[in-house]
């Protein structure tokens, strides 16, 4: 439950070792490489360019291999390898390789195979309409005479022709007749050609070109259909050559694998500088895991050192959160936000469980938790989810445990369903809808501890930097605090005289840095104005009603509407259809009012009060495992 402690690791080693360094460096999985400033004219950015061209090139084969094998593979798993080399060495790499090469080769003729089968079908549709036609289609006419092939509407008949033509040595026939289109065929002495080609022009006829090899449209149409026929039997073929193929996609998923992690490789050398014959590598490394990066590095050729980051380095240092089950859960909400500077508090632990009673009391209804225990512990699962929406969704979850206890507490069953519709009185120690101000007390009060258990984690933060800041700072405005409660329960002497003496501790406190001894005094005073600023963010609290208040309100309304009427045709349709729908959208809608109101009442109120944000994340880079492990 805090930042994880980190190494900062620098080591030289020889620039024909930089690959060697970085594939096993990748391979510890812990190394956070920073990028090397280029701050000498002895120093050079190392040049990888060439390397994590030739991987991206390979990695985008690979995934076309794989986009092209996946229809054919009903395989989901992934291949658990302990050593890379091992598959290098067995051969099945090689194999790999090769099967790969004969894939996109097949996939590249059965894309060939397509195009020509659309362009045989395309001609044969073309010679389909002269099957009448006993002249062959790349006939263009003799010596004397030219043959003119094409189409004109249905609207201009032979009578319309016939005038047309009367002036020239012209003779036509139709051929076929598809909806509003003739088919012609026109035959004019060569003198004419030109000419009676602009007349027929005019009368919309649109010549056909077909090369001079063409046969007789039937010998044309049975040509087609035999070649077409071939081509898919090879395109058969090579289907099921995929499908056989398809077997081994797991080993080609595993080159994906190795090609992703030579990428990531030659971007870690990217961050590194160089010399002639040397480079520098430089970044962090968890504590926990120094051991084996030294056991690593002793036995290559390589000067390195592990030291404790500078307190002035903090800044630059990155932080990875080390929470139980639990808190662990809620670390990507601290990071929505902002993670703590290294070297400073981790609060998760903390706000994990405020963050819980906080979203339970803003949801407290034992029907909805168990939605969110369901969908938040089983819903990952189910899905197949990775590791960090896991967590999200098991936040909810832990969400939805809270939210069990409120609403048995607050007497929440689906809102009102146990009275409205089964006549059952569930008794509530506070309801939001029936008494808001009783509840409005609770969230402040909520609030109240919220706010102090923040002012005691900046109390012991400040303790171990100084023990009067501490006690001045903080303690002080808890007797006040105290004297204020003791206003309002139990009124009187001891109530005034602790309150007095908190406000004075303050004011003879507060400006005991001021160095003008004229304004000490007033620095005191204004030492007071934090106790508005405390009361501003406690009446931020009342949002706790607003949202329990609407998903209370809005839980009923879906009651009545499914109870309105006492048809059973209309209680077993149209009134379980109203539960079910009603009480699931409003179970997402207040989940999401919840989750961003108490987000804020961290972010803001909470954190406020001792939050050292601005951390970076702790990103090592890692092998890539999408289909295999390492």
């Amino acid at each position: 439950m805090s930042v994880v402690r980190m190494k900062k690791l620098e080591v030289w080693a020889y620039a024909t070792d930089a690959r060697d360094l970085s594939r096993r460096l990748v391979r510890q999985k812990c190394v956070d490489v920073s990028t090397v400033p280029i701050d000498s004219e002895y120093l050079t950015r190392y040049d990888s360019s060439e390397s994590k061209r030739a991987a991206e090139q390979d990695l985008a084969r690979y995934e076309k291999v794989i986009k092209i094998l996946t229809p054919f593979s009903a395989s989901k798993k992934s291949n658990h390898l302990e050593s890379v080399d091992d598959f290098k060495k067995n051969g099945t790499e090689a194999a790999a390789e090769k099967l790969c090469n004969d894939v996109l080769s097949a996939d590249e003729r059965r894309t060939q195979i397509e195009k020509e089968i659309a362009a045989l079908q395309s001609a044969k549709s073309q010679a389909s309409p002269w099957l009448g036609l006993d002249v062959p289609l790349g006939c263009s006419g003799t010596k004397t005479s030219t043959v003119l092939l094409g189409s004109i509407s249905s609207t201009v008949n032979d009578r319309i022709l016939e005038e047309a033509l009367s002036e020239y040595a012209a003779a036509f026939r139709q051929i076929s007749f598809d909806q509003s289109i003739r088919n012609m065929l026109v035959i004019c002495a060569n003198q004419d050609q030109s000419a009676v080609q602009r007349t027929l022009s005019k009368l919309g006829f649109t010549k056909y070109e077909f090369a001079e090899d063409t046969p007789v449209a039937s010998q044309a149409v049975v040509a087609a259909d035999k070649k077409i026929k071939e081509l898919r039997t090879e395109n058969n073929k090579i289907t099921k050559y995929l499908v056989k193929c398809g077997e081994n996609i797991d080993d080609v998923r595993v080159l994906w694998d190795i090609a992703k992690t030579h990428i990531t490789e030659a971007e870690m050398r990217e961050r590194m500088a160089a010399t002639a014959d040397c480079v520098l590598l430089r970044g962090f490394v968890p504590e926990e895991t120094e051991a084996n990066v030294v056991k690593l590095l002793s036995k290559m050729d390589t000067a390195y050192e592990l030291s404790d980051p500078a307190e002035e380095e903090y800044p630059t240092v990155p932080v990875k959160l080390k929470n139980n089950a639990l808190a662990s859960c809620f670390e990507w909400v601290v990071g929505m936000y902002s993670l703590p500077v290294y070297g400073s508090y981790d609060p998760t632990a903390v706000m994990s469980i405020f963050y819980i009673i906080l979203f339970a009391t803003m949801m407290a209804d034992v029907g909805y938790g168990l939605l969110l225990i369901i969908g938040g512990f089983l819903g990952p699962k189910l899905m197949k989810a990775d590791k960090g929406l896991s967590k999200a969704m098991n936040m909810f979850g832990w969400c939805g445990v809270g939210c069990i206890i409120t609403g048995a507490l607050f007497g929440g069953w689906f809102g009102n369903m146990p009275s409205l519709l089964f006549n059952i009185e569930v008794p509530a120690l506070v309801d939001p809808v029936s008494d808001p101000i009783s509840f409005l007390i609770l969230g402040i009060a909520l609030g109240f501890v919220h706010l102090v258990a923040g002012q005691v984690i900046k109390f012991c933060i400040t303790w171990k930097e100084s023990k009067i800041d501490a006690i001045c700072d903080n303690a002080f405005y808890w007797i006040i605090y105290a004297g204020i409660i003791m206003l309002v329960l139990v009124p009187g002497t001891a109530a005034y005289i602790v309150l007095g003496t908190g406000a004075a501790l303050v004011i003879l406190t507060a400006g005991r840095k001021e160095k003008n001894w004229l304004l000490k005094p007033v620095k005191g005073l204004l030492g007071l104005y934090g106790l508005i600023n405390f009361g501003s963010d406690l009446i931020s609290y009342a949002r706790i009603l607003a949202i329990a208040l609407s998903g209370s309100v809005l839980a009923q309304v879906f009651n009545v509407l499914a109870s309105i009427s006492d048809s059973p045709s209309y209680k077993y349709t149209a009134g379980i259809l109203i539960l079910i729908f009603g009480h699931v959208l409003n179970c997402v809608l207040s989940s999401l009012s919840g989750f961003v109101h108490t987000s804020r009442l961290q972010y803001v109120e909470f954190f406020g009060k001792f939050y050292r944000d601005g951390g970076i994340a702790y990103a090592p880079m890692l092998p890539s495992e999408k289909f295999s492990k390492i």
